[in-house]
């Protein structure tokens, strides 16, 4: 209201007023009509108006700019007229008229009593918004509150407002709110000619944030869009470049209800790029007002990409959507027959875009454990799986293993491959060779009795064995024969 002119409102065709609201704009003729009893001038002032007023000291404080509109002092009294605004329009920061899902308040932005009567009017129905009663005030509209629901509110102060030392004792604030409405009022009846009263007007809004993280990217060229929705209306989106790994939309103004709107954010693939966002699994989480809003008030769509939630009237709601690349993992295990694990193996892993290395506890494998093995961040495709160093002591797998990784089969474990020892043949024993037996020595033979011996230069000794003999038989017989004769 920093730009109230008191000579303009008072003329029959008031003052055009224009209001620029995160970005929305909002304009309005306001105009100054005297009452019944006469009127007291209007001007734009900051809050609070006085030390006792609620309004800037106990609630909406440290608004900044000449908010109030606060009547001077005059011995006017009794019914002073009111302050008009009329033919109120809303448009959107693209030129879209707004036509609901907006709420006007009106305050009493002074205190309300002795005598004192403030209304609230429209052309629809008024609410209460916040009856504001700080302890050590007198009620809000202790003299009564009527209208409510209706097109017209009226507060009467607290006819008894005087301490035992006869000061005045401030009263506490009302505060009303009309949704989408074309014309709103508030009107002034002063108790006594001393009295001033005091009205703040406002457009209801709420604020919101979304963010988008990128915790890895599935292909360095893949980006996103994150965008923010309110009702069917769009009002805001920004785009990830390059290598940013985080953009934020907003924060943005909008204008809701008392009876709230419904807010979606949305993530989706940067138009113009290859982006496949089923390689990514989104995480969101949102805040309201600084606390986490509960799960069950997050509408969550099958897909995961967007969000969707309740936003009222002073709500600023911050929602962070995260996106991680599902990247593939394959495992297996080097075992002996026995299904021991077995370090030291080397491997060949050959994919759709490239050829990993791996060896036992290497780089690349993410297992600590020997003879366990396992690699991520594969991209999805038909891999192929080949020992190229087998454990020492063992004969290498030549098995060629085919896995594939997609969607459904993530994380693929090939299971135990099994290596054999080596056998180390052994030559056989040569056989020892038996000596050669060697022929006994033959004996001599004795000479024959009354013969001397042979010369054994030249003779067989087996020969002169059998002529001995026989010369002994020759001997035997003829000596039998000798002896026969004589017995005769």
């Amino acid at each position: 209201m920093s730009s109230y002119d008191e000579v303009a409102a008072i003329s029959p065709d008031g003052q055009q007023l224009t209001l620029n609201v995160g970005g929305y704009v909002v304009s309005a003729t306001i105009r100054h009509v005297p009452g019944f009893n006469g009127t007291k001038d209007v001007t734009a002032t900051v809050t609070p108006t006085y030390e006792g007023a609620v309004f800037g000291n106990d609630a909406y404080t440290q608004v900044p700019g000449a908010v109030a509109l606060y009547q001077l002092q005059n011995e006017v009294q009794g019914d002073t007229g009111s302050i008009q605004l009329t033919d109120i329009s809303v448009v959107t920061p693209t030129g879209v008229p707004v036509t609901s899902g907006y709420s006007f308040i009106m305050a009493d932005a002074e205190s309300t009593n002795n005598h004192e009567v403030i209304s609230f009017a429209s052309d629809v129905p008024v609410d209460v918004l916040a009856r504001i009663e700080p302890e050590g005030k007198l009620p809000a509209c202790g003299g009564g509150l009527t209208g409510v629901g209706t097109t017209t509110v009226t507060c009467v102060g607290d006819p008894d407002d005087e301490s035992a030392v006869g000061l005045s004792i401030p009263a506490g604030a009302l505060v009303t709110v009309a949704d989408s409405p074309s014309q709103v009022a508030i009107g002034l009846n002063n108790g006594t000619s001393s009295s001033r009263q005091g009205v703040a007007f406002g457009v209801m809004f709420a604020k919101s944030q979304v963010t988008k993280l990128v915790e890895s990217r599935y292909l360095p060229t893949d980006q996103f869009v994150v965008s923010t929705r309110l009702g069917s209306t769009s009002i805001d989106t920004v785009t990830t470049q390059g290598t940013e790994t985080t953009v934020t939309a907003g924060p943005q103004t909008l204008l809701t209800s008392t009876a709230g709107s419904s807010i979606t954010f949305t993530e989706s693939a940067a138009p113009g790029s290859t982006t496949d966002m089923s390689h990514y699994t989104p995480a969101w989480s949102c805040e309201r007002n600084g606390a986490s809003v509960p799960a069950d008030q997050l509408a969550t769509s099958g897909d995961g990409a967007s969000v969707t939630t309740s936003i009222f009237v002073g709500d600023s709601i911050a929602c962070v959507v995260t996106n991680t690349a599902r990247f593939g993992a394959i495992a297996w295990e080097k075992v002996d027959p026995q299904g021991a694990t077995l370090a030291g193996s080397a491997w060949a892993l050959v994919g759709p875009n490239e050829t990993v290395a791996v060896t036992d506890n290497g780089a690349a494998d993410m297992d600590p454990a020997d003879g366990r093995l396992r690699v991520g961040g594969l991209l999805w495709g038909e891999y192929v799986l080949t020992e190229t160093t087998a454990p020492a002591g063992y004969t290498r797998d030549e098995t060629d293993r085919t896995v594939v990784i997609d969607e459904a089969n993530l994380d693929v474990s090939v299971g135990q491959i099994v290596n054999t020892p080596i056998v180390t043949p052994v030559d056989p024993e040569v056989p020892v060779d038996p000596e050669v037996p060697v022929d006994p020595e033959a004996p001599s033979s004795p000479p024959s009795v009354g013969q001397t011996a042979l010369a054994a230069t030249g003779t067989d000794p087996i020969a002169l064995a059998f002529v001995a003999i026989g010369s002994i038989s020759v001997i035997l017989v003829g000596a039998a024969l000798l002896l026969r004769r004589r017995v005769q």
